[in-house]
């Protein structure tokens, strides 16, 4: 079988392996650090660990200071969780234990945020599962674990100094050690039959305790169980194989020790060092006597109270202890009167909540106060005024008239200045001087001024261009064009226009006109194209690259056929364009 301790991954989620080297994972425990234990996750950023179903126990320590895990599933094939074992998982919120858990030490959930989460605990009792963990700090008086529960923790009553009794239910089997250390005024404990053993020291200085009845399961008292109690005799079955050292050292006063088993079974039993108190003690052997439960039947303000003593074994009962009835005890509560309602004094008892009236007094009827306003009137609207009692809360109003409007001066408002094309105009308003609402409205419209047009900009005529005048209104900068002139027309040499540059593109020969010439020309050019200095016997002008390319070739031929294949004689135009790459 294999332990492990330590992890030195890196992973945010983490499986445990069931096996490591052909051996089965059943153990998890600590590393020691300096000589400091440290958990397997110490130091790294593990928020998420699976637990195989191999593991049957988690040792001391195995988890502690692993802050960042949130969460754990505890297989149900681990019995055993160890001292301080989830000890500062500070970020743990989840937990779950299974049933087949046996043993939980102390401190073993400890800080962590689930230990710390006030709503995970029950009326300041913490349980997980099936278990008791740890019990209130100010926990006094009688405490019943809730059925139902498995095992009590170590610690998990730890110094409850002013818890009185106990009640463990049948279905514990197991009391951790040190589960009820130095509850001093524990006077009394009767441990269940389902219990199978009581921890080490799980009654240590508990020295108010007198007397104590072992169940017929327990087959183990743990070492220093009852040590320093105050015991006087104890009840052990015969099922108990072995009682440990110190279990009952320094019990001065026990003088008797009932034994349901012979004398040969009880000379059988282990019995450890350092017990001369349980070994010095009279014994009662095959002890089968009553064994009465007392339940206490307070007495109340008009019965007497009593104990009814029942045993466990048989049933039997009586009553003792009767004491007499309380009788009444009577505080008086005194209701005075108000204005709509008489007064009277209630008398009720403190003990049992009976009572009755006595002393009435009548109504005192309202008293006004002076009238005040409370909502003023307006023109329009109705006014409030109101007085109050000066007892209670009783309101009396009446209504204040309308005041009526109050008209003021005329005013002139929404002025719109007249535009060119736009009619102006404004608003003569007439307003109450007293809640400003308006009485009356009267519209003054004022007509549209019309354009003013003056002659602002002569553009010139150029070779492609007319020429025009702009006019635009003085006022609000309106615009029109007039006047225009037509365009002068290129005057061409060579192909290109002597008045502003542009090409001639498709006259090749400088006439002036684009035709068939003009396609002769080329070709004859550039069949007499000499390559090597870029010369030919015929010259062309610029008109010649035809598609702007800056060289004429063959594909300026192709443009120009196309360009007169799609001439218009009608229109002048062509849907092919010249001057332009393609």
């Amino acid at each position: 079988e294999a332990t492990i301790n330590r992890y030195y991954g890196s992973a945010a989620s983490v499986t445990i392996p069931s096996t490591i080297g052909g051996y089965s994972v059943t153990g998890l425990t600590c590393w020691i650090d300096s000589g400091r234990e440290r958990g397997i996750f110490y130091g790294k950023s593990t928020t998420s660990v699976t637990i195989p179903d191999s593991v049957t126990t988690i040792g001391g320590w195995a988890f502690r200071d692993c802050t960042s895990l949130t969460g754990v599933t505890i297989p149900d094939g681990v019995t055993s969780i160890g001292y301080g074992a989830f000890y500062y998982c500070t970020s743990l919120t989840s937990v779950t234990i299974p049933d087949g858990v046996t043993t939980i030490g102390g401190n073993a959930f400890f800080n962590t945020a689930y230990y710390n989460d006030d709503a995970n605990r029950e009326d300041g009792m913490l349980y997980i599962g099936h278990h008791l963990i740890e019990a209130k700090a100010d926990i006094s008086g009688a405490y019943s674990i809730k059925p139902g529960t498995l095992t009590i923790a170590e610690d998990a009553f730890y110094e409850r100094t002013s818890l009185t009794s106990v009640t463990i239910p049948d279905s514990v089997t197991m009391i951790g050690g040190w589960a009820f250390c130095k509850c001093t005024s524990l006077t009394s404990v009767t441990i269940p039959d389902g219990v199978k053993k009581i921890g080490g020291y799980a009654f240590y200085s508990c020295t108010s305790l007198t007397s104590v009845t072992i169940g017929d399961s327990v087959t183990t008292i743990g070492d220093g169980a009852f040590e320093n109690c105050s015991l006087t005799s104890v009840t052990i079955p015969d099922s108990v194989t072995t009682i440990g050292s110190y279990a009952f050292y320094n019990c001065s006063k026990l003088n008797t020790v009932y034994y349901t088993g012979s004398q040969s079974q009880w000379n059988a039993i282990s019995i450890g060092s350092d017990n001369d108190p349980l070994k010095n003690a009279s014994k009662v052997y095959n002890y089968t006597s009553h064994n009465y439960t007392p339940v206490v039947t307070p007495p109340t303000c008009t019965e007497g109270g009593y104990t009814t003593y029942t045993c466990s074994h048989c049933g039997d009962t009586y009553i003792a202890n009767e004491v007499p009835a309380l009788g009444h005890n009577y505080l008086a509560v005194v209701t005075a009167p108000t204005c709509l309602e008489g007064g009277c004094t209630t008398y009720t008892c403190s003990i049992c909540g009976d009572s009755y009236t006595a002393d009435e007094v009548p109504a005192l009827g309202h008293n006004f106060g002076s009238w005040r306003t409370m909502i003023p009137a307006s023109c329009e609207s109705v006014g409030v005024e109101a007085r109050g009692c000066t007892r209670c809360d009783e309101v009396e109003t009446r209504m204040l008239a309308a005041t009526g409007h109050s008209p003021g001066e005329a005013t002139i408002t929404n002025e719109i200045a007249a535009t060119c094309v736009e009619a102006g105009g404004y608003d003569v308003v007439v307003t109450c001087t007293g809640c400003g609402k308006e009485l009356s409205r009267e519209t003054v419209v004022i007509p549209a001024t019309g354009h003013d047009y003056v002659s602002s900009a002569v553009t010139a005529p150029t070779c492609a261009c007319a020429g025009f005048t702009t006019y635009t209104c003085k006022h609000c900068g309106d615009s029109y064009i007039s006047d225009e002139t037509p365009a002068l027309g290129h005057s061409f040499a060579n192909s290109v226009c002597t008045v502003c540059g542009a090409i001639h593109y498709g006259d090749a020969n400088g006439d002036g006109e684009i035709n068939m010439k003009d396609i002769v020309l080329i070709r004859k050019y550039l069949a007499n194209f000499d390559d090597e200095y870029e010369t030919s016997l015929f010259e062309v002008t610029v008109g010649a690259d035809v598609n702007a390319s800056g060289e004429v070739t063959m594909k300026d031929i192709v443009l120009l056929r196309r360009y007169l294949a799609n001439y218009d004689d009608e229109t002048g135009t062509s849907t092919e364009t010249l001057g332009k790459a393609s």
